[in-house]
């Protein structure tokens, strides 16, 4: 009875903050429903399901293991992503040196040119399509090249690539202007 009406107060709650379909807005509110029970009964049986010893079966050793559990779980959320990146980094890294390029140069000359690929495209980018890596890298390396610390404000300075067909003279004028 209390959970019904629990369940009712969540789904107003949230069709009054979002738009969202009722299929979808019982889900989710019978997933904070859950996370907000105590651990005890079926859902404490059914986290410790596969522990191994008396810690899938008597209640206290149980509910230790589940609540610890759960905490690795809410950590390895998050190191999960931290480890993905490190691994995308080190894979671009390797195939940036083996154009002559460091990671770091690499990134830099991303940030003059229109490409926006993230790391992960990279990495894949990198392992799987090493030809199409080639000419990202070519790109970036024509990039870095052909950029130079020109004055942007007084006491700051920006690094602007400069279109290839403009000879220097031009850009200067720009600059003065």
């Amino acid at each position: 009875h209390h959970r019904r009406r629990l369940l009712l107060a969540l789904q107003i709650l949230f069709s009054s903050f979002f738009c969202l379909e009722s299929e979808v807005l019982l889900f989710l509110c019978t997933a904070l429903f859950a996370l907000s029970m105590p651990l005890n009964g079926a859902r404490l049986r059914k986290l410790s399901k596969g522990f191994r010893g008396r810690s899938k079966n008597c209640k206290l050793l149980a509910r230790r293991r589940a609540e610890k559990a759960l905490q690795y779980q809410y950590r390895d959320r998050r190191q999960r992503k931290r480890v993905h990146r490190a691994a995308w980094i080190q894979q671009i890294n390797a195939a940036t040196r083996q154009h002559g390029l460091s990671y770091s140069r690499f990134m830099q000359g991303l940030t003059h040119t229109d490409i926006k690929l993230d790391r992960k495209v990279l990495a894949d980018l990198s392992v799987f399509e090493p030809y199409s890596f080639r000419a990202v890298v070519s790109v970036v390396d024509q990039a870095l090249v052909n950029s130079q610390r020109l004055p942007y404000a007084p006491g700051q300075a920006q690094y602007v690539v400069t279109p290839m067909a403009l000879p220097r003279e031009a850009i200067d004028e720009v600059v003065q202007e």
